[in-house]
């Protein structure tokens, strides 16, 4: 499962799993946080359509106000790290870093 950028078409994500909950350390450090989220005017997809480009996403979980993205693998899981710093969406900016960084753990700026 999961979705990832392939040939032609719009992109389905049915296939991307509600689960972001993988204990396994390679899956953890391929968990991406997005924080500062307008969950009010984003929705799940919009969320997967924002971050597709940078990934295979395999899991998503959308809270109030943020939400959890789950790659295949820590190299895209940084690579949309990276990509996103700074950026906005739904007029607000957002917060992205790698979940297993948490809060206040420091890690590369």
């Amino acid at each position: 499962g999961g979705y990832g950028p392939g040939p032609g078409g719009p992109p389905n994500f049915a296939d991307v799993s509600f689960d972001t909950s993988n204990n396994d350390p390679a899956m953890k450090a391929a968990r991406v946080f997005v924080g500062n989220l307008n969950t009010a005017n984003i929705d799940r997809e919009e969320i997967l359509r924002a971050f597709c480009r940078f990934g295979h996403i395999i899991g998503c979980t959308c809270f109030k106000g943020y939400a959890f993205i789950q790659f295949s693998s820590e190299e895209e899981a940084r690579n949309a790290v990276m990509s996103t710093k700074g950026i906005t969406f739904g007029n607000q900016a957002l917060d992205v870093k790698l979940a297993c960084e948490g809060k206040g753990a420091g890690g590369p700026k």
